[in-house]
């Protein structure tokens, strides 16, 4: 879903397994990171940056510097166009 421009849905299975538990630290980050960019692709700037947030509360800091750029990323847009930019198809 991901990877053909269906952020919503990718969030949804990614929000779903999150919340099951991922018993493995490294794979709960990885599932963080890839929300993070489903929220961006589905539009969703306050969810993108809530992950980010928790991300950067929850990861390293190479972590924390993924979770900056999307914020940057999402402020940017919202600001200079007023929200996000669709994906281009």
């Amino acid at each position: 879903m991901f990877s053909h421009g269906d952020g919503a849905g990718a969030a949804r299975y990614l929000d779903e397994a999150l919340a099951l538990g991922l018993s493995d630290e490294e794979v709960r980050r990885e599932a963080l990171r890839l929300l993070v960019k489903a929220r961006y692709l589905a539009g969703d700037g306050a969810g993108t940056r809530l992950v980010s947030e928790r991300l950067a509360a929850q990861g390293d800091e190479s972590d924390r510097a993924f979770a900056e750029d999307w914020r940057q990323r999402c402020a940017f847009e919202e600001r200079t166009f007023g929200g996000l930019l669709p994906p281009p198809r």
